[in-house]
């Protein structure tokens, strides 16, 4: 019973770091028109793109130099009639959540208290909160896939799961469609953690975590680069 109730206390908590950090950001956003910082050329072809989807013009939405996930996640809001720049800021504030819980995530890979852990739940809403209220969506995007998918690899027992590699592939390979960067990192940082957490276990399973990983990451990313 103890342990159910402070679970339930953790989850409170961490609940009211994403609470604080929602209304931070809202009051900052639209008191002190921060939604204007991170708003470039590059995020005016991000909405430029979302409108064209918008419209049906799929064969010029599709832009090589730009990855899509970032037009896609303004599209639903722009679709219900946001200006522009307001399902920016929304979806920023989506993403810098998401941001959130994936330090959540990536806290509960590691050995710590609980405490500690809402210790970093907390401090972790500043800095979440200015980088997403500043920052580019590729960047919010890529920062968000790469903790979920470091708290799936540091797991201490990745190797025990197929569907820990499954899982690292797919989120990396959203990471990709979110930032092309995120192509060359996965491919080589998941091989290397592989080759680590083989030798770290000596488990053969790692290896095919590592493949179907690698097969779910290519398959994801595959439509986009073709």
């Amino acid at each position: 019973m103890g342990l159910i109730i402070g679970m339930k206390k953790n989850n409170l908590i961490f609940l009211l770091s994403l609470m604080t950090y929602s209304v931070f950001t809202i009051i900052f956003t639209l008191h002190h028109k921060l939604y204007l910082y991170g708003v470039n050329t590059g995020t005016i072809a991000f909405i430029t793109i979302a409108q064209k989807y918008i419209m049906g013009d799929f064969s010029n939405a599709v832009v090589g130099g730009f990855t899509p996930l970032s037009s896609w996640l303004l599209i639903p809001f722009m679709k219900l009639g946001m200006p522009p720049i307001a399902a920016l800021s929304v979806v920023k504030l989506i993403v810098g959540l998401l941001i959130l819980a994936g330090i959540r995530a990536l806290s509960l890979s590691f050995e710590m208290s609980e405490g500690m852990r809402n210790v970093i739940s907390f401090t972790s809403v500043p800095i979440v909160m200015q980088f997403s209220l500043t920052e580019n969506i590729p960047d919010l995007l890529i920062t968000c896939t790469v903790i979920f998918y470091l708290s799936v690899i540091f797991r201490p027992d990745y190797q025990d799961k197929l569907s820990s590699g499954v899982r690292c592939g797919v989120i990396g390979s959203v990471g990709y469609l979110g930032k092309a960067f995120m192509f060359p990192f996965f491919i080589s940082h998941f091989i290397l953690m592989s080759i680590l957490h083989y030798y770290r276990t000596k488990n053969s399973r790692v290896w095919k975590n590592m493949i179907v990983g690698l097969v779910a990451f290519l398959v994801v990313s595959a439509p986009w680069i073709i």
